[in-house]
């Protein structure tokens, strides 16, 4: 029997037309069910899932056809015509000639929600792949790979769709919803035939091989385009192609796990194969081909370690051709990315600094923060990390990267933060195929736990350096050859050792280390220093610390991390994002780490879920604070009654004298807010917050193992429900505590968004706005954790045993509670080392509650 079922008006979505295709699998599965017979009349008891009107669905006996269905025309023409649109209005808009830009939006837009990628340009390479068989020559197929990048980059990022907007994905794993085409096997192009064809999946749809081949004909051509496209990188056109290319790859990495839905061909026997699309040949992209890149000594000594990739790289070279070297579109992509630095720093040879002043400073800022999230992507997947990394360490593109004069200057915050990010993550120890096993006396075979994968590689490492020394370099690095690994894996100890070096004796070492090849020669290392504006010995130095220093281990980040939110995470703009409202475009990329279907080890796996959930407790506590801050009306108070110059201010609602700060001003809080309050009593002269004690650390642990304060809060001015409501804080709830400076408030109103395009300029939310800490002169934010409340005859307020006491719980004593905090210990001991110190907690004047359903993010 087959399922009839009436084509829809318009091509449905993967939801329903997942659900429509099970229901009528198990309708069509399921056998009839006949009753025995009243009256003559056979009564059918109605199988399948029941309760659907017979009426929609209707089986009728029906013969396989004979012929297939007629094949969609491909008009080649018509299609590269249309690229060549797509890729004109897109270079108008970036071009330095004046256009009509809102056109040209108009013609992408158009063509986007005509779904082209759909019907059009991704059904030409579908159709390329069957009719070639994969192979690679295609007439005019770079302009229409760069035409689909365009159009499938605006569906992803910072644009007004998202992952709800388009339904589910393929038959597994996550992924970008702008490269959801790939997978998808419902056959838009044959909506563009007569209109007496139905809307349904023809009998010879792709399969997921097609499929493949077809993407990577599409990668093939779209990395073409951008080498024959790109020709400098003060070249607007060049930047903004080469920034197209890079987020689309950054999109198909993201969506290496997306699979291709059931179909009829994919079913053999019971068995449903579920591959993935994009994982062959995304992966190929950054393979075996890489080590040509490296430099030969090197590759030799990994390869002399890894059995396994040493035969992985001699298959890879018997198969290629004699002479031939194809190393992908990496190295290609680091230069560029060192050039742009380069143009951008003012780090070019005759010494000139432009600050980013130049016309193409906004093109270049998203051209590299695009790269770096690549670079990032790249190294936290396990598919691709293993020829990747060793790529980056032999080119040390992270240490030239922090060695820039970019990443000095303060105003480049998002470029630090992630290259910060890439040298954590570049310097991670995973396992590879050859360290992850060790061997017994009795030829057992066991796996090694992660901790000591990392441990063994820190000691192979500083032994070997040992070795070296001690066999070349005997007197004049005896401190080092004697040392143990703790000290010789320590930065900061072997920094002060080998500033005692002669540089002659730095390049040595560097040599027989492999991390400088003689090939290259000096004049690499000093024209690579040259570019970098730093000297051949702060670079040779640079690259032996990165080699030797071991990174910190998950466990100990996880240890030492605060669990609170301060100022600088709050208005972070990179790493605390605006809400998506106000985000009018996707060329910005975010210090984020990303999850995908697949981690590098347990501890990355819980190390980037805590950043991303400490983060987005950030988002929602900032819009909080902001709230209350504004309804407090924190104002400049001056003595303008009781004299001037020296006079000290009086407190006339108190009646006490306040202490006058340096320049006479002083902080009020002219207003109210139901989860905000004023810190100390002025009545009774308390301080807002005293510090009571700090616990040494624990055996192991760097940071105070407790840091116990005491808040004063003072309710004489509030109203009986208020009272109340702070009345019931209790144990384990969190606080926040706020410095406000009122003469640190600039009083400007908040920034103007909007404007492009004929838009009307709107004034940012104080919520979305990174200059609220300046406006309203915020210094200091902390969080805190109640551990008992008092009132002012010592009784504990908090104690669950007053409610069985005699005559139930008494009432509190005053108006005044007390209350014992703990203070966040490893915030604590960040501000003891470094910033303005523990004296930033003497300047805590605000306190600020949240709702008990919003405030359990700690636990």
């Amino acid at each position: 029997n087959e399922v009839k079922i009436s084509p829809p008006t318009q091509p449905p979505t993967q939801t329903s037309r997942q659900k429509t295709n099970k229901m009528a699998k198990r309708k069509a599965a399921t056998p009839k069910k006949t009753d025995k017979k009243k009256g003559g009349v056979s009564v059918n008891s109605g199988g399948g899932d029941g309760g659907e009107p017979e009426s929609k669905i209707t089986k009728t006996e029906t013969t396989p056809p004979t012929t297939p269905p007629p094949a969609i025309a491909i008009d080649t023409s018509a299609i590269q015509s249309l690229a060549k649109q797509i890729v004109s209005a897109y270079q108008s808009r970036h071009s330095q000639i004046s256009s009509n830009t809102r056109t040209n939006d108009h013609v992408l837009e158009e063509c986007d929600d005509n779904g082209s990628i759909e019907r059009t340009l991704w059904p030409w390479f579908l159709h390329c792949a069957t009719a070639n068989n994969g192979s690679d020559g295609l007439s005019g197929g770079e302009e229409v790979a760069f035409a689909l990048a365009i159009l499938s980059n605006r569906r992803g990022g910072g644009s007004s769709s998202s992952s709800s907007d388009k339904g589910g994905g393929g038959g597994g794993g996550g992924g970008d919803p702008q490269l959801w085409f790939v997978v998808d096997d419902y056959n838009y192009a044959a909506t563009g035939n007569s209109a007496g064809q139905q809307h349904q999946k023809s009998n010879n749809v792709t399969t997921p091989e097609q499929r493949t081949m077809a993407f990577a004909m599409l990668l093939k051509n779209l990395l073409s385009y951008q080498e024959t496209n790109s020709e400098g990188a003060d070249d607007n056109l060049s930047l903004v192609t080469r920034t197209e290319v890079v987020k689309f790859l950054i999109a198909s990495y993201s969506s290496m796990e997306l699979r291709c839905k059931n179909t009829p061909s994919d079913t053999a026997g019971g068995q449903q194969r579920r591959g993935t699309i994009l994982e062959g040949p995304l992966t190929d992209l950054v393979g075996v081909r890489l080590w040509d890149a490296i430099p030969r000594r090197k590759r030799y000594l990994e390869m002399k370690r890894d059995g396994l990739l040493r035969k992985r790289y001699g298959l890879f070279d018997a198969k290629r051709k004699e002479g031939t070297k194809n190393v992908g579109f990496l190295p290609l992509v680091v230069v560029g990315l060192l050039d742009s630095i380069a143009v951008l720093g003012g780090n070019d040879d005759d010494g000139s600094s432009d600050n980013g002043k130049n016309d193409n400073a906004p093109l270049l800022r998203g051209y590299i923060s695009k790269v770096l999230e690549l670079l990032l992507d790249l190294l936290s997947y396990p598919q691709t990390r293993t020829h990747v990394a060793p790529y980056l360490s032999s080119q040390h593109l992270v240490v030239q990267l922090a060695l820039s004069k970019l990443y000095r200057q303060k105003k480049f915050v998002l470029f630090r933060q992630q290259v910060d990010m890439l040298l954590d993550s570049e310097r991670m120890e995973v396992a590879s195929s050859g360290a992850a096993t060790t061997s017994s006396n009795e030829g057992e075979v066991t796996t090694l736990p992660y901790n000591d994968i990392a441990a063994q590689q820190v000691h192979q490492r500083a032994h070997t350096l040992q070795k070296i020394l001690h066999r070349h370099h005997v007197q004049e690095t005896s401190e080092v050859i004697f040392a143990g690994v703790g000290r010789v894996s320590d930065g900061k100890w072997l920094r002060a050792q080998v500033d005692k070096w002669r540089e002659e004796t730095l390049y040595d070492v560097c040599y027989r280390l492999r991390l400088v090849d003689d090939d290259e020669g000096t004049n690499a290392v000093e024209s690579s220093a040259k570019r970098l504006g730093c000297t051949r010995r702060t670079l040779l130095t640079s690259i032996v610390l990165y080699h030797q220093s071991s990174r910190n281990s998950d466990a100990a980040v996880l240890s030492t991390a605060p669990l609170y939110p301060t100022e600088q995470l709050l208005w972070d703009s990179h790493s605390v994002p605006p809400g998506r409202n106000f985000l009018s475009s996707n060329n910005e990329s975010l210090s984020l780490p990303k999850l995908n279907t697949r981690f590098l080890s347990a501890g990355d796996y819980l190390l980037r879920n805590f950043r991303l959930f400490r983060l987005e407790s950030a988002y929602e506590i900032r819009g909080d604070v902001v709230d209350v801050i504004k309804r407090m009306r924190p104002a400049l108070k001056r003595d303008g009654y009781a004299g001037g110059g020296d006079a000290p201010m009086v407190d006339y609602y108190g009646g006490n004298t306040m202490e006058d700060d340096e320049d006479g001003n002083a902080t009020e809080f002219q207003g109210w807010a139901r989860m905000g309050l004023e810190l100390g009593s002025k009545k009774h002269d308390k301080p807002g917050l005293r510090l009571i004690r700090v616990d040494p650390p624990r055996l192991g642990e760097r940071v105070p193992s407790r840091v116990i304060a005491e808040l004063v809060l003072d309710m004489h001015h509030c109203a009986s429900s208020l009272a109340k409501e702070w009345g019931e804080i209790g144990e384990f709830d969190n606080l926040f505590l706020v410095s406000v400076d009122a003469t640190r408030m600039s009083g400007a109103p908040a920034p103007l968004m909007g404007g492009q395009y004929g838009e009307e300029e709107r004034r940012i939310p104080d919520e979305e706005d990174c200059t609220f800490p300046e406006r309203y002169g915020v210094g200091a934010v902390r969080g805190c954790l109640v551990l008992e409340v008092r009132d002012e005859a010592g009784v504990v307020l908090s104690d669950p045993s007053l409610e069985y006491q005699e005559g139930g719980r008494p009432e509190p004593k005053g108006k005044l509670r007390f209350l014992r905090v703990a203070l966040d210990p490893a915030q604590f001991a960040a501000d003891a080392m470094t910033g303005p110190g523990t004296d930033v907690y003497d300047t805590f004047n605000l306190v600020i509650r949240r709702h008990g359903r919003e405030n359990n993010f700690r636990a």
